[in-house]
């Protein structure tokens, strides 16, 4: 993607998040669960990342790369498990931890599943050691556009931990519009078709 210095950086990242988002939502049900799966194999994959013991794993919704299983099956395998709930009223997004997939979550305010308000279970910042991060587009950096909130980005800053990204290749760019003051990078990124080390990508 080109670079536009008469654009400001958040047009930008609308423009780009709109055009991402439009491209990943016209994959089939079929196509989005193959790629997930594959992706999720990989991030299986990856050095290390069965010996992590604590997670913080978003919770899929409409076209994201899905979840739910990997969930399921870090609880199944005695992981402790942490999904977002975010207070939008304050934009702020603490990390509860879960022990029961459908016990535990329900739709929020905007339909994506979140910990019902009387299985609120916060947990502190280092007691996680590695965050699963969603968004709309990526670069291979690790700079990355979400939806606009910026609740990843205030998330990571408070929690410096191991953060991968999980993506379609579709949503891969060589650069992304990002902004270097509050904008958080990624160390990893996956897709079905290659694990991306962002770290050493960096300038």
């Amino acid at each position: 993607m080109d670079k536009h210095p008469d654009t400001t950086v958040c047009q930008q990242k609308n423009d780009l998040r709109a055009s991402a988002l439009r491209a990943r939502a016209e994959l089939t049900v079929d196509q989005r669960n193959e790629k997930s799966r594959l992706i999720i194999d990989r991030l299986y994959g990856m050095q290390d990342v069965m010996d992590i013991q604590s997670w913080f794993v978003y919770v899929s919704f409409n076209s994201e790369v899905e979840t739910h299983g990997l969930i399921r099956s870090l609880l199944a395998a005695g992981k402790k498990v942490a999904v977002p709930s975010v207070d939008r009223s304050s934009k702020s997004m603490t990390a509860s931890l879960i022990a029961d997939f459908m016990q535990d979550l329900a739709p929020g305010s905007l339909g994506i599943p979140e910990p019902k308000p009387g299985r609120l279970r916060p947990v502190a910042s280092g007691s996680i050691d590695v965050v699963i991060v969603p968004g709309a587009a990526f670069a291979t950096d690790g700079s990355r556009i979400g939806y606009g909130g910026g609740y990843y980005d205030r998330f990571l800053k408070s929690w410096p931990v191991v953060s991968i990204g999980l993506a379609y290749d579709m949503q891969i760019f060589d650069w992304v519009p990002h902004d270097t003051a509050r904008d958080i990078p990624l160390e990893y990124i996956v897709t079905e078709s290659r694990l991306i080390n962002c770290k050493g990508r960096r300038l």
